[in-house]
């Protein structure tokens, strides 16, 4: 690649950041829970316990990630129990994930779907073969995830944790169907994309938490409620949307096309600046509609003739689905999301942090 090439390259990532940053239609400086600190103490326990990381390495990727700074803004309500759990959730899916991104788990699907039934036997499926690779990895992997599911198991109720598990199942056949497009070199279109990428978040079971982190509990018809399913897709699809429009580098730098933005640009023929422009279009619809669902929410409890403290409860909840989005504070800060540096010598180094002293936050 040329030096001019890179320069090219370069400035079109750094106006998509700045595209991204000068359009946002979040707030960018949110409320922290103030146990983020003990938490963080508390997930470098048990991630030393399960050996996924070393803690005496300030480098290792898993801690560089901050998975408890990333739940303190999504829950930031949270009592400590419930958020050490959220963050302990957050840090599993993303050291699970870095196995299909940076390894050749997540090329074929034949891989993909050893290494998801691998984890699967945690939940009481058929024991899955041995692990395809990493096995003693893996293996630590999979004993971190029943520690997970059993604290979980313990706070939920019997609807609860279907829907818990269903979500993780969803979760898993998703990153084997993104296997199965890379090994076939598929590049879905722009509607398929988003059906997929709500899953591959993985949103669906953090949002989950969300009655935990804001102590109460919906009613059992509510959960079974068509309201219910669009207003957690909405927040699904913008918790995804959020991370593709600051991931772009980062899966260009992979030859990933999963990213919002990629598969917009790719369908509508147009540059990445404009795809982006798209992208926050689409976050800000969704954002709409989250925003403006007080109006159903009250209809449905009316309808169904929930308790006042019933009603409360749910309004709770759709304030936590909101706050969870602000998470996005911690893309801005992160390199994770920019070209990565592990990338050949010719890539550009992380662009977000320049762009912040300009950006209209």
């Amino acid at each position: 690649m040329s030096g001019g090439a890179v320069s090219d390259a370069q400035a079109e990532r750094l106006a998509v950041l700045r595209t991204a940053l000068d359009n946002w239609p979040l707030p960018l400086a949110s409320q922290v829970n103030p146990l983020a600190d003990q938490t963080a103490r508390r997930q470098r326990s048990w991630i030393y316990r399960y050996a996924l990381a070393d803690v005496r390495d300030h480098d290792d990727p898993l801690l560089v990630l901050q998975a408890p700074r990333v739940a303190a803004l999504a829950y930031p309500r949270a009592d400590l129990p419930t958020l050490s759990l959220a963050a302990d959730w957050t840090a599993w899916f993303f050291h699970f994930d870095d196995y299909f991104d940076n390894g050749p788990l997540g090329m074929t699907e034949n891989r993909a779907r050893q290494t998801v039934d691998f984890i699967r036997d945690a939940l009481g499926h058929r024991p899955g073969d041995d692990a395809p690779e990493a096995g003693a990895s893996l293996h630590r992997t999979r004993e971190a995830f029943a520690d997970l599911m059993a604290r979980t198991v313990e706070m939920m109720t019997d609807w609860q944790l279907r829907l818990f598990i269903q979500h993780l199942e969803s979760y898993f056949t998703a990153l084997v169907t993104e296997a199965v497009n890379r090994e076939h070199g598929a590049i879905p279109d722009v509607k398929s994309y988003c059906a997929l990428r709500r899953d591959t978040g993985p949103a669906p079971p953090l949002l989950d938490l969300v009655e935990h982190t804001e102590g109460i509990r919906l009613p059992q018809s509510f959960h079974g409620s068509a309201l219910f399913s669009r207003l957690m897709d909405a927040a699904a699809d913008v918790a995804g949307w959020i991370n593709d429009v600051f991931s772009v580098a980062k899966e260009q730098d992979r030859g990933d096309f999963h990213n919002l933005v990629l598969v917009i640009a790719h369908a509508e023929q147009v540059s990445l600046v404009a795809a982006t422009e798209l992208a926050i279009g689409m976050i800000g619809e969704r954002l709409r509609l989250l925003d403006g669902a007080e109006p159903a929410v009250d209809a449905w409890c009316i309808e169904a003739g929930v308790s006042q403290a019933e009603r409360l409860g749910i309004h709770c909840w759709l304030r936590g689905l909101r706050d969870f989005q602000r998470h996005a504070d911690w893309y801005v800060d992160h390199a994770r999301y920019a070209a990565s540096q592990d990338s050949p010598a010719d890539a550009p180094a992380p662009l977000i942090q320049p762009l912040l002293s300009s950006a209209q936050l």
